[in-house]
């Protein structure tokens, strides 16, 4: 809580006469201000007394300007409220009140300066609060006062009465606690740093401080918490300057600059310290580190005569307690739980240092001296296997009643928990499993001679983060025993489970089940199994996303039964996106102690049970935890019932990104299967997914139509029933015609829709405002759109559509003799690709304009004709194209006016031909349209005009279907040399043998080479190589930066040894199944600038670098220096990465990926930065 009340509800306060605040952390100001309040007053007329106490951010009682009258105020108490700086901001009438007391302790002593207003001013400017606080978040207060820049003289009680202290992301400095502040914290108890980035040193030690040393501190608890900076917790020896023998807790977590706790001499004096708790802080080497040279051979020792909890979780680089010989002591240790410290061990005994002549890093505990208090233990599988050989005393672990098994080798599976060590531990109650990789079932099916006597008293099972386990294995008839006498049971992150038990089993004691995170589970357990729970008082469900039910009716039985759950007090049910009920029998559900239950995020819930459910102390339902309100009405069903059909209609109206299948009940609303509940329905939806949904003629219902005021991007797809996408045929009474509907559609994305006939039905009157269309794989399409989406469209992508004629067709016929103009004034990138029957743009007279045009894709378009040009005298000529376009098509792109924009373009083999040569057909006048076609064919006002000086700006040129005769290469033509802007070339769908011949050409190509930095090749099915080897080739090798080659069969070698490439970053190779190797070890010592490598899908790939004869030493090495990401996928063939002598070194890798290489013999190791062979790792 921030603040109490508005202003405008503290006006009718008139009978208030006491008001009390109390320890209320957040609260900053107790009357909130409202807009333009300055010229109000508030009367508080009868209030007397006034305490605010422990309110530590509280500025002030009222931030606004607003006259506070306190005609009867006579007591006034403020105590631990150290950042008040003022009690308001305008005029106070207080007249009886005669001054302030600071202490809740205090009855008598009064302060007071002038006025209230005044008095709350002085006491924080001189601190007198600190003399009483007992608690203060202290927001950078020292930064504020100058104790940074210097030592200011504090008053003699400053902090006098200070016992805990909290620092919080505010604070700006790096030392928080400095040493001239230390004398006056006389009394500090508590220190609590936290969530800070600029922090790096806790306690500042000055050794020539005279006030400092031999100073006792009182501190009893430390935390430090999210501190990424921090460097250490006292910066300089203790040692006869200052000593904190009271300390009792020390929390430490995610500092993640740590390197060292404790130094030598306070470990050392620790006498009382109970819990020690370190955390996830990344760089923490040791416990305790030394503070002077230590002596050889001299033996520390440490003594914790209290402690009786050490927890050590996740420090990845923490190998000691101590640097040097050490022997740790805690002779009441409770409580010992060290986990995912991978380099810290644990445990060692005498009779494993006797066969070892030095122990490098020195473990914790020697295992024949812990003692037997011992009740709570974390052991990893190393540990397991030390206690289960190491020689015992009886008393061993005689106590222990808690046991977490915590596995953290994921390489090192497992199918059995170590039922041979359980035997050592018989008092056992607790037993916690985690992260035990390759563990499929807790308990097996059949009992083995190992298994008996276990566990006798197990009452708690945890299981935690099994990402492989399929059962836990209760149900089986020896483990049965154990069911009936489980009092808790809690399940997290399983993800393979699907089921509590696979069939009835008794859990006549359990009290408390848990059940998180498991994907799988589509139910707890059967109703004969529910029957059992009547000891049952919390059940928690959460995060479950395939759960439909809790409990699943068996048969028709269910509906003359009742279960009843007697004890259960607490029900949550969270974060089920599929659970639709509690219950899904008629049979009865007796509850009769639940008073209330917390469901949230549970959108498809719509009961909680078909039978009948009694729950006479039901008083309703939170619908979040932090929900302090309770939903009820009538009873459980139907309160359940109504908040649905409130979500329901919420979500209808707030939902912004609708996906079919992932909605069920906005789905009926849509479908019309249920009315429509709000006139906002979907009025904030902005997009629409609809994938392999049937029975769905029509996308866009026409009484929908009104509703999607705001929607923007619709996708389509793998829709089989799909025939329309919007339905403007219908009418209501109190809307216009559908037809007449504007929509402010921007994205559109239809594909896979094989009966798509309509996109529009029929196509709208008004205009539409659609800027990016792809549509694909639609075979029924026979045209698009309405003529007016020109206007705005600013990308069409349309592929394969094995019937589409014309993009834009009128809504009636067009007046013969008409021209329809086309302005694409927005349209920059136009992509038609496999339209067999595509034959007009649009099937009337028109003109066409393309100002803006930057990308043109157009491939196996046959029937449409592309360019045509205009020339001086005025008259328009067309490339020639082969007799099957019509003589009466106009041509879609005049050169002149499209080729000085474009970026990117796609040019088949006659295209090409055409713009080289500069040959076009004189389109005939009207008066000549009569003539044969193969008259017009034979050059009927030939002219040469050069149309490649027109493509200066071009980026990006693909060439393709170039197969007749094509014994040449696509140098040899000159095209590229008119071209010479291109960066990135593109070859495909060509009968190419090579791209760059060894002959070389009469034309001097460095100026086009030298600035082509990708070169893409796919689907050249003749190609054998690409010729990067020739002389004339060598200025593309120092330029080149990203190298593609796709589908290239006939390929052997990508490039021979003789090549360097020295700018390469790139290279990506998929389906060229007669590669055996990528490259030489020559070619591979020049690829020092590559970073990204992507192999898939080669069938013959043996090795990626190949050894180049037997000249190889191993004294040299082949570094990727900057090679960062590397992935290996589909190859079967693929053995290794490289079987020369040279040493390959990868220094950046940080990506490897390894997927379907079933005869790969070398992993990754990124400590090394080298691949290894499996059997040496």
């Amino acid at each position: 809580m921030e603040y109490l009340l508005k202003c405008s509800t503290a006006k009718s306060l008139m009978q208030l006469e006491s008001l009390s605040i109390r320890e209320c952390e957040s609260m900053k100001e107790i009357v909130k201000k409202e807009e333009e309040d300055g010229s109000d007053e508030i009367i508080f007329g009868g209030l007397r007394r006034i305490m605010l106490d422990s309110l530590p951010r509280l500025v002030g009682f009222y931030s606004g300007n607003a006259t506070l009258h306190f005609k009867c105020l006579e007591e006034a108490t403020i105590a631990e409220c150290q950042n008040m700086k003022t009690f308001s901001e305008g005029i106070i009438d207080a007249p009886l009140l005669e001054g302030i007391k600071t202490s809740t302790d205090d009855t008598d002593h009064l302060t007071s300066h002038h006025d209230l207003n005044t008095t709350i001013q002085t006491l924080f400017h001189q601190q007198v609060f600190f003399e009483y606080s007992k608690h203060m978040i202290l927001v950078d207060y020292l930064e504020t006062t100058g104790v940074r820049h210097g030592k200011p003289a504090f008053l003699k009680n400053f902090f006098g009465g200070l016992k805990k202290l909290e620092f919080d992301g505010e604070i700006k400095r790096e030392i928080v606690i400095p040493s001239h502040v230390l004398p006056y914290l006389k009394t500090l108890e508590e220190l609590n740093v936290h969530s800070s980035d600029a922090v790096q040193v806790i306690f500042d030690i000055d050794d020539s401080d005279a006030n400092t040393k031999g100073m006792v501190l009182p501190l009893k608890k430390l935390t430090l918490k999210g501190l990424s900076n921090l460097k250490c917790v006292w910066n300089k020896t203790l040692r006869r300057i200052l000593s904190f023998p009271n300390l009792q807790v020390v929390f430490v977590t995610k500092c993640r600059s740590l390197a060292t706790l404790f130094p030598l001499s306070l470990a050392k004096n620790l006498v009382n310290l109970e819990t020690l708790t370190v955390w996830r802080c990344d760089k923490l080497v040791e416990i305790v580190g030394k503070e002077d040279a230590m002596e050889l051979g001299r033996t520390e020792i440490f003594e914790f005569p209290c402690l009786s909890k050490l927890y050590l979780y996740k420090l990845s680089l923490l190998s000691c307690f101590y640097p040097g010989k050490h022997h740790l002591e805690c002779p009441v240790l409770e409580c010992l739980d060290v986990s995912y410290c991978p380099k810290l061990k644990l445990f060692t005994s005498e009779f494993h240092n006797s066969h070892r002549e030095a122990v490098i890093e020195q473990p914790l505990f020697m295992v024949e001296k812990v003692d037997p208090k011992l009740k709570e233990l974390t052991l990893n599988e190393e540990n397991i296997i030390l206690l289960r050989d190491a020689h015992l005393p009886q008393d061993f672990l005689c106590k222990l009643n808690i046991l977490d098994l915590s596995f953290d080798d994921y390489e090192n599976k497992k199918d059995t928990l170590p039922f041979d060590f359980l035997h050592k531990v018989p008092r056992v109650e607790c037993l916690r499993v985690q992260r035990c990789y390759g563990l499929k079932e807790i308990f097996p099916s059949q009992k083995l001679q190992v298994h008996h006597g276990i566990l006798a008293r197990l009452n708690e099972l945890y299981l935690f983060k099994l990402k492989e386990l399929e059962s836990i294995g209760l149900e089986h008839p020896w483990v049965k025993p154990y069911s009936a006498k489980l009092e808790t049971l809690e399940i997290r992150k399983c993800s393979r489970l699907e089921k509590v038990v696979s069939c009835a089993v008794s859990f006549s004691s359990l009290k408390e089940l848990q059940v998180s995170e498991c994907e799988r589970m589509e139910y707890l357990f059967t109703s004969s199994t529910a029957k059992s729970l009547v000891q049952l008082k919390m059940l928690y469900i959460e995060k479950c996303e395939s759960i439909k039910e809790i409990v699943r009716k068996e048969d028709e039985s269910d509906a003359s039964e009742e279960m009843i759950f007697g004890r259960l007090t607490k029900l949550r049910l969270e974060s089920l996106g599929r659970l639709v009920r509690f219950y899904s029998g008629d049979g009865t559900l007796q509850f009769s102690c639940l008073e209330e239950a917390t469901i949230a995020e549970c959108p498809n819930m719509n009961t909680f049970s078909e039978g009948f459910v009694n729950a006479p102390m039901f008083e309703g339902i939170k619908t979040s935890r932090e929900d302090s309100d309770l939903t009820f009405h009538h009873d459980l069903n139907s309160t359940i019932k109504k908040l649905f059909h409130q979500h329901v209609e919420k979500s209808a109206c707030d939902i912004e990104h609708l996906k079919f299948d992932d909605h069920h009940h906005l789905e009926e609303i849509w479908l019309g299967a249920v009315p429509i509940p709000s006139k906002n329905c979907f009025n904030s939806l902005k997009s629409l997914t609809v994938v392999e949904f049937e029975s769905l003629p029509n996308v866009i219902p026409f009484y929908l139509l009104r509703f999607l005021c705001n929607l923007k991007e619709i996708e389509v797809s793998n829709c089989h029933s799909v025939k329309a996408i919007f339905d403007m045929k219908g009418a209501e009474a109190d809307m216009k015609p559908a037809s007449q509907i504007s929509l402010p559609l921007k994205k559109l994305i239809l594909n896979q829709l094989p009966n798509l006939e309509h996109i529009w039905n029929p196509n709208p009157d008004e205009i539409l405002s659609l800027q990016e269309v792809c549509i694909s794989n639609c075979q029924s399409l026979k045209s698009l759109f309405p003529t007016s989406v020109a206007n705005h469209l600013a990308k069409l992508d349309v592929r394969s559509c094995a019937t589409l004629e014309e993009i834009f067709l009128e809504n009636e016929a067009a007046l013969k003799g008409e021209t329809k103009p086309f302005n694409f004034h927005c349209l920059t990138s136009l992509t038609l690709w496999e339209l067999p029957e595509l034959k007009y743009f649009y099937n009337g007279k028109h003109s066409l304009e393309w100002p803006m045009l930057t990308q043109l894709d157009v491939y196996h378009c046959d029937k449409l004709k592309l360019f045509t040009t205009e020339h001086h005298s005025g008259e328009v000529a067309d490339i020639e194209y082969p007799l099957r376009a019509s003589i009466d098509q106009q041509a879609v792109f005049s050169v002149e006016k499209v080729f000085p924009n474009l970026v990117q373009l796609s040019l088949k083999k006659e295209d090409a031909i055409g713009i080289l040569q500069g040959q076009f057909q004189v389109m005939p006048s009207l008066e000549h349209q009569a003539t044969t076609c193969e008259d017009n064919m034979i050059g009927q006002g030939q002219f040469v005009a050069n149309a490649a000086h027109l493509l200066q700006n071009l980026k990006v040129l693909k060439l393709m279907c170039y197969h007749e005769d094509d014994e040449s290469n696509i140098f040899s033509s000159g095209l590229l040399e008119e071209i010479s802007s291109i960066e990135n070339l593109e070859v495909f769908c060509s009968s190419f043998n090579e791209i760059f011949s060894s002959q070389i050409p009469s034309t001097n190509y460095t100026k086009v080479l030298s600035k082509l930095k990708k070169l893409h090749l796919k689907s050249l099915q003749q190609l054998n190589s690409i010729g990067l080897e020739h002389s004339w080739v060598e200025p593309l090798l120092k330029t080149l930066e990203t190298l593609e080659v796709f589908s290239c069969p006939n390929m052997k070698n990508l490039v021979p040894s003789t090549v360097s490439f020295s700018n390469l970053t790139s290279l990506n190779v998929e389906e060229c199944h007669g590669l055996v190797y990528l490259f030489t070890s020559s070619t591979a010592k020049s690829l020092g600038q590559l970073k990204h490598m992507s192999i898939r899908d080669c069938q013959a790939i043996q090795e990626i670098v190949s050894r180049e004869g037997d000249h190889e030493s191993n004294d040299e090495e082949i570094t990727f220096e900057q090679l960062r990401v590397l992935s290996l996928e589909s190859l079967p063939s693929i053995v290794g990465i490289y079987s020369g002598k040279y040493k390959l070194k990868f220094p950046s890798l940080d990506q490897v990926t390894l997927m379907e290489c079933p005869q790969m013999k070398y992993s990754y190791v990124p400590d090394l930065h080298q691949f290894k062979l499996l059997e040496q790792i």
